[in-house]
């Protein structure tokens, strides 16, 4: 007899009484051509695995937004290259007659030595002769000349070797996120560490700056053509000097517009930084200005401090500290014991064989490895909130959110997720789901609640509950969302999300 279930059941009775009910969802329908690509996970709770449809989705996303980057960038050095090469060949003209005026005048020696011997034979006659001719063969003005032309010429090969290098670098980028990964999962983690990396070091500065210094080159050269032909017609100097005026006037306006009108045609990359430049000198400027504040505030409560001691002597009555009405201990005062030196120094030795360990290891392609796994949670979490809030695709970021009901709430991968969506970034209840030409599916609502839940607060899970089933029951054309169709869902599809508006404790965290 079985005591332990309470009554004596035979041998199938207990195995059939011993398995768990399998619960099974509708098959989810592949009705748009993004399904038909990226197929939903076969299994709920399954949307964070290694080989996840939302991996799949930010590979697609981020090498779409790579190609767009890589090529408009590639396509601005491309136009550079050319330009620098035709505007080197043409300075270099310039530049060959001009080198001329910087070198010694033969016919000035030549005047200066007959004048010598006149002078010599001269002295019994006493005729006065005129002064010798001046031997400093460059003047400021060609010395001018040269200098502006010298420089276009020196800035225009700069940038074209600069564009070469930048070229360079845009194709080992390519080539490291083109290499193969073990799954879907790490390669968003390493994408994500170069896409770190290409945004934290200057690269789109230089590529901005690129420009500047080649049309920085062609002014100089214009300064100098100028300059050139001022010496011989000032006329025509004059007019070159009205032309190069008008077009200086039109490349600022083109240029500064854009600071103060944003949706202007005319802006460039080179706006952009100038407006982080602007803002990061206020930033400087607004923090400065607090730092003297409290440093005032500072001195003021020490000079006041020092008054109400000098006044308590004075009137014979001693200093008494009082705590606090916030202090939490009896001693809100606590004295900090003295810096002492460790029971266990580490020797000289051994830190240099630790500092010659870690050198040897970063030399090894296993750093990089061992990088992408001690961040893999804030790279995990970065490549997510660019899925949820930087793609323009409704259907990339309704996975990535659906993607988020897979992570443990009390991991710290959940924790960055959720401080990002407290600080203004929260998705709507319609991003979360997908485009469909009918109702959403069962799995899929499951696949909202359960990322709702694990990134609202305790206060909201109950009401997004409420409106997740409310839009999927709903029949007013306004609560549809993401639904194209008007076919009411079916009396499964009712049942079953009646039986998942229960608390979304319940059945949101069972898979963890």
């Amino acid at each position: 007899m079985d005591y332990v279930y309470g009554l004596e059941l035979s041998d199938n009775a207990t195995q059939d009484a011993a398995l768990p009910t399998e619960h099974k969802l509708p098959p989810e329908e592949l009705d748009t051509e993004f399904k038909k690509e990226f197929p939903p996970d076969p299994r709920i709770g399954s949307e964070m695995d290694d080989g996840a449809r939302v991996w799949k989705v930010y590979r697609k996303e981020a090498n779409a937004h790579d190609s767009a980057l890589l090529d408009g960038w590639s396509s601005t050095l491309d136009i550079l290259l050319i330009f620098a090469g035709l505007f080197s060949a043409v300075a270099t003209a310039f530049v060959i007659e001009s080198y001329q005026l910087l070198q010694p005048d033969n016919a000035a020696y030549t005047a200066a030595a007959l004048y010598i011997l006149v002078s010599a034979t001269n002295h019994s006659t006493g005729i006065t002769l005129p002064p010798p001719p001046d031997l400093q063969y460059a003047s400021s003005l060609a010395r001018w000349i040269n200098g502006l032309w010298f420089t276009s010429i020196l800035l225009s090969l700069i940038v074209a070797l600069l564009s070469i290098l930048v070229k360079q670098w845009i194709g080992e980028y390519r080539i490291r996120n083109l290499a193969s990964a073990r799954s879907p999962r790490d390669w968003a983690r390493r994408h994500q560490v170069y896409s770190q990396a290409l945004h934290a070091w200057p690269v789109a500065e230089l590529v901005s700056l690129l420009p500047v210094m080649l049309h920085l080159s062609l002014f100089l050269f214009f300064a100098g053509v100028v300059a050139f032909l001022w010496t011989l017609d000032k006329a025509i100097g004059a007019w070159t000097i009205s032309l190069g005026g008008l077009l200086a006037i039109f490349y600022l306006g083109c240029t500064l517009i854009p600071l103060w009108v944003p949706q202007c045609p005319t802006s460039t990359p080179l706006v952009h930084q100038i407006r982080k430049v602007v803002l990061s000198l206020v930033l400087i400027f607004f923090r400065a200005c607090a730092l003297l504040v409290s440093l005032f505030m500072r001195a003021r409560d020490t000079v006041l401090s020092q008054l109400s001691t000098q006044l308590s002597t004075h009137n014979g009555q001693s200093p008494t500290l009082s705590a606090t009405a916030d202090s939490d201990s009896i001693l809100p005062i606590a004295l900090s014991p003295g810096s002492s030196v460790p029971d266990n120094p580490i020797a000289v030795r051994d830190r240099l064989n630790q500092k010659i360990s870690r050198f040897l290891f970063q030399r090894s392609d296993n750093s990089m490895f061992q990088y992408t796994w001690d961040q893999r949670d804030q790279l995990e979490s970065s490549a997510l909130r660019w899925l949820i809030h930087g793609v323009s695709d409704s259907d990339a970021v309704a996975v990535g959110v659906q993607a988020l009901g897979a992570i443990h709430p009390s991991s710290s991968l959940a924790s960055q997720l959720r401080q990002c969506c407290q600080s203004g970034n929260e998705f709507t209840l319609h991003g979360a789901l997908t485009r469909s030409s009918s109702w959403p599916s069962v799995a899929e609502a499951i696949r909202a609640q359960r990322s709702v839940a694990c990134m609202a607060t305790e206060s909201k899970s109950w009401t997004w509950s409420s409106q997740v089933h409310d839009v999927c029951q709903s029949d007013t054309p306004a609560s549809r969302g993401h639904c194209i169709g008007s076919r009411a869902p079916s009396a499964r599809a009712r049942i079953a999300l009646r039986e998942f508006k229960c608390p979304l404790r319940t059945f949101a965290w069972r898979s963890w």
